[in-house]
């Protein structure tokens, strides 16, 4: 699958039980939260905080993750779509590659340009669970 790094690649290879898991939820839904989703995405989490460079409201951060992670699960997901509307875009292992650079660039402009006005940040310590143990 390109290039993509590990954790992003571990997250696309686990999306099928994942996919059942949101569907049909069972029991195994917060298993596979503690063990595989939540270490993912906490080093997201990190990844994208050392690339903003800058306190952000709570929000902003799950955001780009999702921004991230959608264009990526388009790709996995999408693609007999996608072979309809572009078929250039997943022709061969050059042009998947090609795709996984942009979504890469893309991404990394985004995080690097975004701002947030000061009257919005709360400062609010992030966390991916309430203050019951839920997670959000």
């Amino acid at each position: 699958m390109g290039n993509f790094p590990e954790p992003i690649l571990t997250w696309l290879r686990s999306t099928t039980l994942i996919a059942h898991e949101i569907a049909d939820p069972t029991n195994a839904l917060d298993d596979m939260m503690e063990t595989a989703i939540v270490p993912q995405i906490t080093l997201l989490e990190d990844i994208t905080l050392q690339i903003l460079k800058y306190p952000v409201d709570k929000v902003v951060v799950p955001r780009c993750l999702l921004s991230i992670l959608g264009q990526c699960l388009m790709f996995k997901h999408s693609r007999s779509i996608i072979d309809r509307l572009y078929p250039d875009l997943i022709a061969d292992a050059a042009a998947i590659q090609a795709s996984v650079e942009h979504i890469t660039q893309l991404s990394l402009a985004a995080l690097n340009r975004l701002t947030l006005p000061k009257e919005q940040t709360t400062h609010e310590s992030y966390s991916l669970k309430n203050a019951d143990g839920r997670y959000r």
